[in-house]
C-alpha cells in the first residue's frame, strides 16, 4: 500500500472504518508488522479516540478508494457526527441549560 505522512485513509477500529489522517511510520521499512501514527477525525461516534492520535497496524488501513467504487461501497463506515448537529458558540450562549439560576 502506498501510505505516506499527511495522506488520508481508512482505519479499521474494532469491526468499522473511520477516515483517518497518517502522521507517521511507527516500524522500519521492510520489517513486519508495520503500524502507522494516525488521528481519526473529529466527530466520529463510537470512538473515544477520535481526534487524538493511535496507532493502527498496517493491515487494518485502506486507501481512500477514490477511483474503486465497488471496493469502496464494501467498507463498512463507522457512524458520525453530522456537521449541522455540532453545536457551536451562539447555540451554547443561547441554551439556558449551560446558565443556573440563582433562587433568590
Amino acid at each position: 500500500m502506498p501510505f505516506r505522512p499527511g495522506k488520508g485513509a481508512l482505519a479499521r477500529i474494532e469491526s468499522y472504518y473511520y477516515p483517518v489522517r497518517i502522521i507517521k511510520r511507527n516500524k522500519k521499512h521492510g520489517e513486519t508488522n508495520q503500524t502507522w501514527t494516525v488521528v481519526v477525525w473529529r466527530g466520529c461516534k463510537l470512538v473515544e479516540e477520535a481526534g487524538k492520535q493511535i496507532s493502527v497496524a498496517e493491515e487494518n488501513l485502506v486507501d481512500e478508494l477514490w477511483d474503486n467504487q465497488t471496493r469502496r461501497r464494501q467498507i463498512r463506515l463507522g457512524q458520525w457526527i453530522h456537521a449541522y448537529e455540532v453545536p457551536n458558540e451562539e447555540d451554547i450562549l443561547l441554551d439556558n441549560r449551560h446558565y443556573p439560576y440563582t433562587p433568590r
